[in-house]
């Protein structure tokens, strides 16, 4: 009996489906995105309900490609360059950094952040509720840190 006749996907579509799985995963994580169509082993699926499944990742997707504020920022928390509606400023008293973005009430649970410290081999940490809170800690772990530059990127989820 040839065994390859049971074979029921190909190692291309194997290969696609764990792709598609894989680049989900975040935005499903996030709760971003709904699937519409769930299968179980020995389904009879259309094509129809896997493009639908398909688009709903892709919309996902989509719609986290455009950063909601970016910017660079000197030592002192002036911006050289980025999105007109984030600002920072230095919290002395904290010894962080702490961010604004016009009209926007950041929490964990909406945000996708990127910092990195330019020039420092440092670390970001984030939090903050109403604002991004930035703290750079050096390798020794040593908190308060500021980086010569630091970049942030925001995406809304």
């Amino acid at each position: 009996m040839n065994t390859l006749s049971k074979k029921r996907f190909s190692l291309r579509q194997v290969i696609v489906m764990l792709a598609i799985v894989i680049s989900g995963i975040a935005v499903i994580s996030y709760g971003a995105v709904t699937i519409p169509n769930t299968f179980s082993s020995g389904d009879t699926i259309s094509s129809s309900e896997v493009n639908q499944n398909f688009t709903a990742v892709k919309t996902a997707i989509d719609s986290m490609n455009t950063p909601l504020a970016y910017g660079v920022f000197n030592v002192n928390a002036i911006k050289i360059s980025g999105t007109s509606n984030i600002t920072c400023t230095w919290n002395e008293a904290g010894e962080w950094y702490q961010c604004s973005i016009d009209d926007e009430n950041f929490s964990y649970d909406d945000y996708i952040v990127n910092v990195m410290p330019i020039g420092n081999p440092y670390i970001a940490t984030i939090g903050g509720t109403g604002e991004l809170i930035i703290l750079f800690y050096n390798t020794d772990g040593n908190d308060g840190q500021r980086p010569n530059y630091f970049s942030v990127i925001v995406y809304k989820i």
